[in-house]
């Protein structure tokens, strides 16, 4: 595989020289503003909401160097108003005078076509997602990606560095990845994505991963179905591998572990809805050689995940919001406290939308849904039970109306906690208490180009 890389790489660097004519550029992006109040924050009970406004914008600028070539930069500033002046920081720079350095680098890439061929390669910094909801991958990586495309079955196959250590490869971490998508017919897309993960700990330098070392592998299929007034989609992922030095005794402990979902969409009358039910396996004991549920080390070990898990379904809280900007942009309480932290998770989820046909700037959506726990102890871990499984339910409705590119809305979201939660915040006083049901409250500006 090394040496296929290295093969690309050196294709792309020998294609023509760019002669001088003026180079065919596009530049797209969004800017999306947040006026916000929630207390989405459940370790503190009786406290006075939090108020603020955040703010992101994203620019992807793309120039198609020649027929072969495109060179894309994409770039991102995040901040709070008020937030810091003259600060080198990202998701800073909304404070007065501002004058902040705060541009941050999502993508930096080029895109190489191979010359009488299907296969293009992209080299360098880049998105990159898994074809299960994102629960697995969604974020920017550094690497070599090389697709192909044909009528019926497209695909890649790809390497990427996830953390570069200073000790040769004695603690790097390194992602290799290979997707195929197979339509034997337009009503039918079959997917299956393999993956290796070999994480050998954390840099010195500000570490995206801690010291654990662990050789994971994971493997998905997914299959959807279209239909005249309905599709059907439907996937199972499943992680294995070693945890090295992980057992209470300082063996190796195995993964194994599951998740599954699946979801319905249809149209009827001008609306449309969606079902979403999804699970994820759960490990009830610390104290043994294995681990039963899901290992995914860059969504439970590192400081900032890739992954933005089920932003379809509509939730706000106990699931990604997919307007997440600077604040609550993680996976939601359900998946970080329950799904990704051993204890498991059933959930369903239903949302219906509606556009009127006489005025479809103007829509609006209802989203609900269930969540729960398969554990509500883990041995080695909770020296008590929790109060129970239930994890609790959001609710969730939107309200907007687009003014050509400046889409305005109001989006609020209701979370009644369940017994899982009970005795986990403290009052003023420093007194355990259950957790205030969470809410949050945002009016927001959504301005594409």
């Amino acid at each position: 595989m090394k040496k296929i890389l290295l093969t690309v790489v050196c294709l792309c660097i020998a294609l023509p020289a760019v002669p001088s004519f003026a180079i065919d550029s596009d530049v797209s992006g969004f800017l999306r503003a947040r006026f916000m109040m929630n207390n989405y924050q459940k370790s503190q009970t009786d406290r006075d909401p939090d108020t603020l406004v955040d703010q992101r914008a994203r620019v992807k600028w793309s120039a198609k160097v020649d027929e072969y070539l495109t060179f894309v930069y994409y770039g991102e500033v995040d901040f709070i108003y008020g937030d810091q002046a003259y600060a080198t920081s990202r998701n800073k720079g909304g404070g007065a005078s501002a004058d902040s350095v705060n541009l941050e680098t999502k993508n930096l890439y080029v895109e190489a076509k191979i010359p009488e061929t299907p296969v293009t390669a992209t080299i360098g910094l880049q998105g990159y997602t898994d074809h299960n909801d994102f629960v697995l991958l969604l974020g920017d990586v550094a690497g070599v990606r090389i697709g192909a495309a044909t009528d019926q079955v497209r695909g890649n196959i790809a390497w990427f560095k996830l953390s570069e250590g200073v000790h040769n490869n004695e603690d790097d971490a390194t992602l290799w990845a290979l997707q195929v998508v197979y339509d034997p017919m337009k009503e039918l897309s079959l997917v299956g994505d393999l993956y290796y993960a070999n994480m050998q700990g954390s840099t010195p330098s500000g570490a995206a991963f801690d010291t654990t070392k662990e050789d994971l592998y994971f493997a998905t299929v997914r299959a959807t179905y279209k239909m005249d007034m309905a599709t059907i989609e439907g996937w199972l992922l499943y992680t294995g591998g070693t945890i090295d030095d992980a057992a209470p005794d300082g063996s190796d402990v195995d993964v194994s572990g599951f998740a599954g979902a699946a979801n319905a969409n249809f149209s009827v009358a001008g609306a449309k809805a969606t079902i979403y039910t999804m699970f994820f396996s759960s490990d009830d004991d610390d104290t043994n050689k294995d681990k039963d549920s899901i290992e995914i080390p860059w969504a439970t070990n590192a400081p900032v995940g890739m992954s933005v898990p089920f932003p379809k379904a509509g939730m706000m809280m106990m699931m990604a919001d997919p307007f997440g900007t600077t604040i609550h942009t993680g996976y939601g309480h359900a998946m970080a406290d329950a799904a990704y932290n051993d204890y498991g998770l059933w959930a369903i989820t239903a949302k219906v939308a509606y556009s009127p046909p006489e005025m479809k700037n103007l829509y609006g959506s209802l989203a609900a849904g269930y969540f729960t726990a398969l554990e509500d102890q883990i041995q080695g871990r909770d020296s008590v039970k929790k109060g129970g499984k239930d994890l609790g339910v959001e609710t969730v409705a939107r309200v907007g109306y687009k003014f050509g590119k400046l889409d305005l809305s109001l989006n609020a979201g209701y979370v009644f906690l369940g017994s899982f939660y009970d005795k986990t915040a403290v009052d003023s006083n420093g007194a355990v208490k259950d957790p205030d049901d969470l809410y949050e409250v945002y009016a927001m500006a959504n301005v594409n180009f």
